[in-house]
């Protein structure tokens, strides 16, 4: 009952989006330990997203990604940077996302949500096949760089 709800709420958002076209500002993170990536599938969609969400107001978008990846992960932040910003408009929207690479972080538990299905560390080079087109552009692009904050 409980996913036909959010998936309902998901479906009127996109309905408001495609009416309104705001603006909002996000957050993911890339995430990598021992060769694997962490991916997040939300409960109303099919795909595997990086982990992040929406930046809340008067918040930054460091204090926003610890946040949001504590929430959807249990992941902890030790220390993190910025690696680039981008603009999705997937949902009709106009989305401003940071992008962050996490050097440091500490694994803990996931607390349930409605939200998201699973978070769970993948390895780069065998993903699964239902990893968003962004996601893989995101992923695929330059390690060494990504982790010098070229990207």
């Amino acid at each position: 009952m409980k996913i036909i709800v959010f998936k309902v709420v998901h479906l009127l958002l996109k309905i408001y989006w495609f009416l309104c076209r705001p603006r909002t500002y996000g957050v993911k993170a890339i995430i990598r330990k021992d060769g694997k990536i962490l991916l997040i599938k939300n409960s109303y969609d099919r795909l595997l997203y990086l982990p992040g969400g929406g930046v809340r107001k008067s918040e930054t978008a460091e204090k926003a990604i610890r946040r949001e990846i504590m929430e959807e992960t249990g992941v902890m932040i030790s220390k993190c940077h910025l690696i680039g910003k981008y603009t999705s408009t997937r949902e009709y929207k106009k989305d401003f996302i940071s992008l962050f690479y996490v050097d440091a972080f500490k694994a803990g538990e996931r607390s349930k949500s409605m939200e998201i299905d699973t978070a769970v560390f993948y390895t780069v080079d065998k993903l699964p096949d239902n990893v968003s087109q962004a996601t893989l552009r995101r992923i695929n692009a330059n390690p060494q760089k990504i982790e010098k904050g070229e990207w």
